[in-house]
């Protein structure tokens, strides 16, 4: 059994945006892969299409189907875009509105539980609740789901080296799963 660890921060504007920044790149690995996949194939029907229309000026199968796969290929980055620009305007907004209330965090790490306090909420979540860990830039990551923008955060910078292992040994001893990039 471990003696509580707690690890008290002062609010930070920039990280603050730098952390959730880092939250919404590694909640969106799969999705750049399969936009960047779902382009590569656009642009092989398309010039396949282009290549069979200069040969054999009739058939135009394959280049229709480029052409429709390239408009839901400009909707899929359009929404993607939109999706990028309402979360990082979210963000701001609310790392505006922390700032101005000075809002100064507490965690609380024990073998039972993970105690979190912050000016407007205050919550113990066992570990149990926590599905899978990861550890990336000298953050872990503690996660309830699949999505990062949900987990909770335990910055080295927030604590010295040993008492970072200790909790990293903590988490592998209570989380049965890491989680991927």
């Amino acid at each position: 059994m471990i003696k509580e660890i707690t690890i008290q921060s002062t609010f930070n504007k920039e990280e603050f945006i730098k952390d959730y920044t880092q939250r919404w790149k590694l909640d969106n690995v799969r999705r750049r892969k399969s936009l960047k996949t779902t382009i590569i194939f656009t642009t092989i029907l398309l010039s396949m299409g282009i290549m069979i229309k200069a040969d054999n000026g009739n058939d135009n199968f394959i280049l229709v189907i480029g052409c429709a796969s390239l408009f839901l290929t400009l909707i899929l980055i359009s929404s993607y875009r939109k999706v990028k620009k309402d979360f990082f305007s979210k963000l701001q907004s609310e790392a505006s509105r922390f700032e101005s209330i000075q809002n100064n965090t507490s965690i609380s790490i024990s073998d039972k539980s993970i105690k979190y306090q912050d000016r407007e909420k205050s919550m113990e979540v066992n570990w149990e609740v926590f599905k899978k860990y990861t550890i990336d830039d000298d953050c872990i990551f503690l996660m309830f789901s699949d999505l990062y923008t949900n987990a909770y955060t335990i910055d080295k910078k927030d604590c010295d080296d040993d008492t970072f292992q200790e909790i990293i040994k903590l988490v592998q001893s209570k989380i049965p799963s890491q989680a991927y990039v």
